[in-house]
């Protein structure tokens, strides 16, 4: 797994970078997987609760991690 994009914001401008990535993508080669990066204060709250990893949307940040098939 490769660890490509780092502190993507989780805003509607984030979100349009990585739409725009989905759209251009070569699907056929490699994989592409967002996951969160650190807690909104909502999460904070209940950290506990997420040990594992919160969801994306209690996220403040995105990494993207690319692969080859």
């Amino acid at each position: 797994m490769r660890y490509v994009f780092k502190e993507i914001p989780n805003t509607d401008e984030g979100k349009l970078l990585l739409k725009l990535m989905k759209k251009y993508f070569n699907r056929d080669t490699y994989t592409m997987r967002v996951r969160g990066q650190y807690m909104n204060d909502e999460a904070k709250k209940n950290w506990r609760k997420y040990e594992m990893g919160q969801p994306i949307k209690l996220s403040t940040h995105l990494r993207v991690y690319i692969e080859e098939k």
